[in-house]
């Protein structure tokens, strides 16, 4: 589960502070520490903290009568007597002990070993940001901490009330070992103790996730992506500039809570970039999507979504770009490749994806395409003996949002058939979400409505801010363009 270092205790030293950053940053921990944990000390439960002169150690251990972790601190009172005490003891007592408690814990290097009892952290309540400190860990109790607070008061917190910890940049830690061990992580998602990369899996030994992180480097190499290239026939200055690539990983979960999938995505650090055209790939205007949705509805068209699979990743590139493996990867002993398709975070790929399929578009011989002249992303395709109206298609980057003419029944096979032909395969959305819109149409009183609602970017704040029960409330549009919409004479004509 976890890498063992040999010595953390001689990194724990004032000159060695930086590596030992280093390795909480990249979730390296000393699984032997943490079984010390079980440990127990004698704590006093009886202790008035008026004197209460300076903090000299910090240890945590697990009580197996509660089945808690707990923080504890040895304290040093102003006539030399030393005693250990509970760390919520302590900070529940005095404003005053709690900022000693503070500026103690920077001189201490035992805290790392413990972390994050004992880390300071920012906890989300009510719209605000309150600071307090972690004292214990409830393994039992779904991931819940008790926090005290500035006020000296103290509450168990869940993790998703807890927006960042203060003394490092990740909520990893033994809690990670105590919850996620390879006897209960099967069919079950790691939630915000995932790795999110390819090097985070292979460090602590996660197969699924290093599985799904190969399956996604191989699909590249399917896609005839990049070309390897060997290490000794790169130039210092070639290799110094290459661009690093990421490999990133991502749970995929069901309704009812068990993990569906590990998605990995590789990525290029387009930050590090030298020589690029810029720009981006246009996409329809939102008040051209909603006239011609309105319109669709109107001429009783058939309406679906189509999605590009893979979209960057099959437009090719028109200078091939020299870039650097993920880290934890490499094929045949080369970190080094050199990129012939556009990968996701290049600065010029969502316009190179624009370039191709308008490229596949207009020069379709079998239809009619004509484009609209005050929005580039808006096609109208036209029948060449007939002239009479196939399809309305309205593109947002590698989605496509299409009006059909009953008439047309085979359009929609011939139409995605010239794009797999030209290496762009699409599926079709069943639930019809463009842009994470849903899109419904409603008759009321022999009117046709359209109903538009966000639901992705709904249900993300909704789970971003613990929000469980909410629900879809009616939101007319503004006075002019929703006069326009319901009038049925003035659309058809």
């Amino acid at each position: 589960m976890v890498k063992v270092i040999e010595d953390l205790r001689a990194l724990s030293d004032n000159n060695n502070v930086g590596k030992l950053l280093k390795m909480r940053h990249l979730d390296v921990w000393d699984d032997q520490v943490f079984r010390e944990l079980a440990t127990p000390l004698d704590v006093s439960e009886t202790t008035i903290f008026t004197s209460v002169k300076s903090i000299i150690e910090f240890k945590a251990f697990f009580d197996e009568g509660s089945q808690v972790f707990y923080g504890t601190v040895v304290v040093e009172y102003k006539n030399e007597k030393t005693e250990r005490v509970y760390l919520y003891s302590l900070l529940m007592s005095s404003a005053l002990n709690n900022e000693l408690y503070r500026e103690s814990m920077r001189y201490l290097d035992d805290f790392n070993k413990f972390y994050p009892i004992g880390a300071c952290i920012n906890v989300k309540r009510r719209g605000k940001e309150l600071p307090g400190v972690v004292v214990s860990i409830d393994p039992n109790s779904k991931r819940t901490v008790q926090v005290v607070f500035n006020d000296c008061k103290t509450i168990d917190v869940p993790d998703s009330e807890i927006s960042e910890f203060a003394d490092s940049g990740t909520f990893m830690c033994f809690t990670n070992i105590c919850f996620y061990t390879s006897d209960n992580v099967n069919g079950k998602p790691l939630g915000p103790f995932a790795p999110k990369n390819f090097e985070q899996a292979k460090r602590r030994g996660l197969q699924r996730y290093i599985d799904a992180g190969l399956l996604e480097m191989k699909q590249l190499v399917d896609l005839k992506v990049y070309e390897v290239l060997q290490e000794y026939t790169l130039t210092w200055e070639q290799k110094r500039y290459a661009i690093p690539m990421l490999l990133l990983l991502k749970e995929k979960i069901l309704p009812d809570g068990n993990l569906e999938k590990i998605k990995g995505r590789c990525v290029a650090l387009g930050n590090y970039e030298l020589e690029f055209e810029g720009g981006f790939a246009p996409t329809v205007h939102q008040t051209t999507l909603l006239l011609m949705l309105m319109l669709i509805g109107n001429l009783k068209w058939n309406y679906l979504v189509l999605d590009v699979v893979g979209a960057y990743i099959r437009t090719p590139l028109k200078k091939p770009i020299l870039a650097q493996f993920p880290k934890g990867f490499t094929v045949n002993g080369s970190r080094f490749c050199l990129l012939k398709m556009s990968l996701y975070g290049l600065h010029d790929s969502g316009r190179n994806y624009y370039l191709y399929f308008r490229k596949l578009l207009l020069l379709w011989n079998a239809v009619k395409v004509q484009k609209n002249r005050s929005d580039s992303q808006c096609y109208l395709i036209i029948e060449p003996k007939t002239l009479e109206k196939i399809a309305i298609m309205m593109v947002t980057v590698d989605n496509m949002a299409l009006g059909i003419n009953p008439k047309f029944p085979k359009f929609l096979s011939m139409f995605r058939n010239h794009l797999e032909r030209n290496n762009l395969p699409t599926t079709i959305d069943t639930d019809k979400l463009l842009l994470g819109m849903d899109i419904k149409y409603l008759t009321r009183d022999s009117v046709l409505e359209l109903q538009v609602h966000n639901v992705r970017y709904i249900e993300k704040l909704a789970t971003k801010y613990g929000i469980h029960e909410y629900k879809a409330v009616e939101t007319p549009m503004a006075t002019a363009v929703y006069a326009i919409l319901s009038c049925n004479e003035r659309m058809e004509k």
